[in-house]
């Protein structure tokens, strides 16, 4: 598994304009870090065959970009075709990783702390409330340059893309591990 092998997943619905994961992917590529392979799924069913088949274990990070719904103590996944709950996801799938879950609402402990329970990833970022499309890109885009360009842990990424931003991307985003 190389340290900088970035996995974007899009699951957003195929007629949307705004695909955060591919405007994320295609910046990545500009800025010359071509590391990052796009992938992209409307059906939970085979998002989760992708992820069980073992075909994120060569990547130190993975992207989950979609949409996320959190009411009282439950929260899921959106997906254009299906929702995923946090122990739906299959056992293990990003063990060790960070993953960046970027879809409203699932940087809260009722998704987080199942999700890393279930797939055992490292450390989870996502944010607690909706976030604008803008706002996700924005903050991912610094988040990334932050970990690939200056070559910081995630956590410190993390903090730095907070520390700078100061506010200004709107969504909440928190860290878990």
């Amino acid at each position: 598994m190389s340290q900088e092998k970035l996995a974007i997943i899009e699951c957003v619905p195929q007629n949307e304009d705004k695909k955060e994961g591919l405007v994320l992917y295609e910046f990545l590529h500009t800025t010359g870090i071509d590391f990052a392979d796009y992938f992209e799924f409307t059906n939970c069913s085979d998002l989760l065959e992708f992820l069980a088949s073992g075909e994120v274990e060569e990547y130190a990070s993975v992207h989950l970009s979609g949409h996320g719904a959190a009411s009282g103590d439950e929260a899921c996944f959106k997906m254009p075709r299906g929702r995923i709950h946090p122990d739906e996801f299959p056992a293990e799938c990003f063990l060790g990783k960070t993953v960046a879950v970027s879809a409203c609402e699932l940087g809260r402990k009722c998704f987080a702390d199942p999700f890393l329970a279930t797939t055992m990833a490292a450390a989870m970022i996502a944010p607690q409330r909706e976030v604008p499309f803008i706002d996700a890109a924005v903050f991912f885009v610094n988040y990334y340059y932050h970990l690939y360009r200056q070559g910081v842990r995630p956590r410190t990424a993390f903090d730095r893309t907070r520390e700078y931003l100061n506010g200004k991307a709107l969504g909440g985003f928190q860290y878990f591990s």
